[in-house]
């Protein structure tokens, strides 16, 4: 079973990007479930989000470390979070974009183009996660590509493992 490069890639940026997500989703559910203070209100929408990224950040953790293992299934995974990362990434930093505007009217006097600058870059940031999501679409889509998934199925231990069970 030859991985492609792009695969490796695409599954080590999945992976970096992942694992903090989930521990950050670890934390904030964590504090969902333990913390009950006055101050934090008890707001449907936003446990519904809490519980939505825990379960993206899991299932794209899962997904990269099956991507390394080149299971056929992750290939739409991967066209599936690439086309969600693209659509939310560049929504993002449209929204910072168009947001940008209003630094000026909350901050009075020199620090409203610091502001603007780090909302700038964030936007960017945003737009190069989006092109991550983009490039993901597009590569898992490749005829290159997907032969080398329909080609990895069974690796000859997990093949043996099955004849021995079957008798």
């Amino acid at each position: 079973m030859r991985r492609p490069v792009g695969v490796i890639l695409a599954a080590v940026i999945l992976g970096l990007i992942a694992l903090p997500g989930t521990a950050i989703g670890a934390l904030a559910l964590a504090a969902l479930i333990f913390v009950r203070r006055p101050l934090i209100p008890r707001i449907p929408g936003v446990e519904l989000s809490v519980y939505l990224m825990f379960g993206f950040q899991l299932f794209c953790l899962w997904t990269a470390v099956d991507l390394m293992r080149m299971r056929r299934w992750t290939r739409p995974a991967m066209v599936g979070i690439g086309g969600i990362v693209f659509v939310f990434s560049a929504l993002a930093g449209a929204g910072l974009i168009w947001a940008r505007q209003f630094a000026a009217l909350l901050l009075a006097g020199s620090h409203s183009g610091e502001v603007q600058a780090g909302v700038l870059s964030a936007a960017l940031m945003c737009f190069v996660i989006a092109l991550a999501g983009a490039w993901w679409v597009v590569y898992f889509c490749r005829a290159r590509v997907k032969t080398a998934f329909r080609g990895a199925g069974f690796s000859q231990e997990s093949q043996a493992r099955v004849n021995r069970v079957t008798p």
